[in-house]
């Protein structure tokens, strides 16, 4: 009986390492799957995926911690990052130093 993966696909007969790569990369793509079905009622996945334990082993893919990388930008995204929620670029600073400059031009 041939290896499966858990969708019964069979298993590629390469050097073990790649079997491990290929698994670890179905995780991934099953999670991002979950993350971004519109049905998804977590607020912050990011907070689940990145700590639980039976998801450690996966922290050696490259492709897991881009993942997290993304999912932790959208989940806790800066504050102020550029335009406001209008697309409107933040006025406060550059009239701060229009301010200065009409100062110094009254002196």
């Amino acid at each position: 009986m041939t290896e499966t993966t858990p969708n019964n696909l069979p298993l590629k007969k390469t050097h073990p390492r790649q079997n491990e790569k290929d698994l670890m990369d179905w995780a991934v793509v099953s999670l991002k799957r979950v993350v971004d079905d519109r049905h998804c009622e977590m607020e912050r996945p990011w907070d689940w995926i990145s700590r639980d334990p039976d998801l450690r082993c996966l922290n050696r893919s490259p492709v897991f911690r881009e993942l997290l990388r993304k999912q932790k930008q959208n989940d806790y995204p800066r504050a102020n990052p550029g335009p406001d929620h209008t697309g409107t670029e933040l006025a406060a600073a550059p009239l701060r130093q229009q301010l200065r400059r009409s100062e110094y031009q009254a002196s």
